[in-house]
């Protein structure tokens, strides 16, 4: 899990969902009010099994940020970034 925060006083957790340890969807959380979180996505498939086959139980090497509605999600041992446009969940 990791936090993320928009710029505007919103904060965000991004985080594997799974079993035994292997996630299986990766979801985004709005803090609404103290402590509680709604979820309000679950990013597309295909960023989740992208992120497992690289990052698979190496969760410690990844972070992630946002940067003008973009998330994105970082390994330090992968070139690549996965990103997913938060205000595709407003169409």
């Amino acid at each position: 899990m990791r936090l993320v925060s928009d710029g505007k006083g919103k904060l965000y957790l991004l985080g594997g969902v799974g079993n035994d340890g292997i996630s299986r969807n990766i979801k985004l959380w709005e803090m609404m009010g103290e402590g509680v979180w709604v979820e309000v996505v679950t990013l597309p498939k295909i960023m989740c099994k992208k992120f497992v086959s690289v990052c698979y139980h190496n969760y410690e090497h990844v972070y992630s940020f946002w940067h003008e509605g973009m998330i994105y999600v970082c390994c330090y041992i992968w070139p690549e970034i996965l990103y997913y446009n938060e205000g595709e969940r407003r169409a």
